[in-house]
């Protein structure tokens, strides 16, 4: 997955984290779903290479409020589609 700032302020907010950093620190403890392991060590070091310096930066310098709402939107939809069989007093 070739990684950009934008991609990782995305998936930041999707899972409700506020700074690039944390999301780093969330590709590095997850490196096995993220990157090849015959690769690792070139791949991490390119991932490394485009986060740093940026880890304190929050996701909003990297998305527009528009952008948030649009990925809000595209998270409920897809939670929506995945309970579209529970019983109708089922509250998402």
């Amino acid at each position: 997955m070739p990684f950009t700032l934008r991609k990782l302020a995305e998936s930041a907010h999707i899972m409700g984290l506020s700074t690039i950093g944390e999301i780093a620190g969330h590709v590095r403890c997850h490196y096995d779903a993220y990157f090849l392991i015959e690769n690792l060590a070139a791949e991490m070091a390119e991932f490394d290479a485009l986060v740093a310096t940026h880890e304190d930066d929050s996701v909003s310098l990297y998305l527009t409020e528009e952008d948030k709402k649009r990925l809000d939107e595209e998270v409920d939809a897809a939670f929506k589609a995945m309970h579209q069989d529970q019983p109708e007093d089922f509250d998402l």
